[in-house]
């Protein structure tokens, strides 16, 4: 029997771990090469990726290669086993966005932060966690800092499009009867690609008038700085946005802006909008309004008495927001 014993694949390991010049640069974490300069990681078993991200990424590269190391390549034994075994530093930045990220994408509550389950798993994977976990207050604070700087990026996106900016926009009764407006911007921007943002979501008060629905479009447009790059508006078939256009167009006219094209012609229907209307009407005929107040319903509670008058009332305060609007203001007066 030969006295020569087989190398086993942790010795491998081992070995390639000392040659590859790219362990100077990243710490060993469960089987995978962390990069020291930026998250990224790869598998630990080929050093191939590792030492093209560090010379394509960080300009780093081997001894042997043109070019010099911009750190020392070579660690004392003394040092090795340290240098593996030592922990990714937290990063209190990188967990705090990834945090907003999470409960922004995923519209979580801000209140979430404070579950005890949730702390524990987040405490589970890094104790250093815990004092970036704060109150709702804080986090919504964040949000609202997120939503500024977004605010500010979409703005310089907006100076440098290529084709004007065209709005859309819509009303919306929120759950909670919330009278909201969503302003959609659209543009082409510097690489022929077709953009969109939702760039305000005001809240209406009072009637749904040409005035206020104007006066909230056009102050996103000021808050955006794009009242001289305007091009269409697109908006349903109410009349209240044809005389809501043509009251933008006259302030930005009064205010010495020039228009390319009139109020007519920026004016653009809503096909989706058009087509609701049409198949309502195939199948509702037209008196389609009144079956969504639900009359024969109406009827019924009010058989019941007291009570059911009551739930009309009620229910006929909810179904508006304007109603619900002047329903509290009388409530707050007295």
């Amino acid at each position: 029997m030969s006295d020569i014993s087989t190398p086993q694949s942790s010795d491998i390991i081992t070995v390639r771990r000392r040659k590859a010049w790219a362990w100077n640069h990243g710490l060993l974490d469960e089987n995978r090469w962390q990069c020291k300069y930026c998250p990224k990681s790869y598998d630990s078993s080929a050093m191939t990726h590792p030492n093209t991200h560090l010379t394509t990424k960080h300009n780093i590269r081997d001894e042997n290669q043109r070019g010099n190391p911009t750190l020392p390549a070579i660690l004392s034994e003394n040092s090795r086993a340290a240098f593996f075994t030592k922990r990714i530093p937290f990063k209190r930045e990188v967990f705090q966005s990834c945090l907003i990220d999470w409960i922004l994408q995923d519209r979580i509550s801000f209140h979430e932060v404070e579950s005890e389950a949730f702390r524990d798993m987040i405490l589970s994977l890094r104790p250093e966690a815990e004092e970036t976990l704060s109150c709702p207050n804080t986090i919504r604070a964040h949000c609202m800092q997120r939503f500024h700087e977004t605010r500010e990026q979409i703005k310089d996106l907006f100076v440098v499009a290529k084709s004007r900016i065209h709005i859309s926009a819509d009303l919306w009764t929120s759950p909670n009867n919330y009278a909201l407006l969503g302003i959609v911007a659209h543009w082409w921007d510097v690489n022929d690609t077709l953009q969109a943002a939702l760039i305000a979501l005001p809240k209406l008060y009072g009637a749904h008038t040409e005035a206020n629905i104007g006066k909230a479009i056009l102050d996103t447009l000021d808050l955006y700085n794009i009242t001289e790059m305007l091009g269409y508006f697109m908006l349903d078939n109410a009349t209240s946005n044809d005389t809501a256009v043509e009251a933008i167009t006259k302030e930005l006219r009064h205010r010495g802006v020039t228009l390319t094209i009139s109020a007519k012609e920026a004016r653009l229907r809503c096909s989706g909008h058009i087509i609701n209307l049409v198949v309502k009407s195939l199948f509702f005929g037209t008196n389609a309004k009144a079956l969504e107040i639900e009359s024969v319903e109406f009827e019924t509670w009010r058989r019941i008495g007291p009570i059911g008058r009551l739930h009309n009332i009620i229910r006929r305060i909810r179904v508006s927001p304007q109603r619900r609007d002047r329903f509290l203001r009388y409530q707050a007066n007295d």
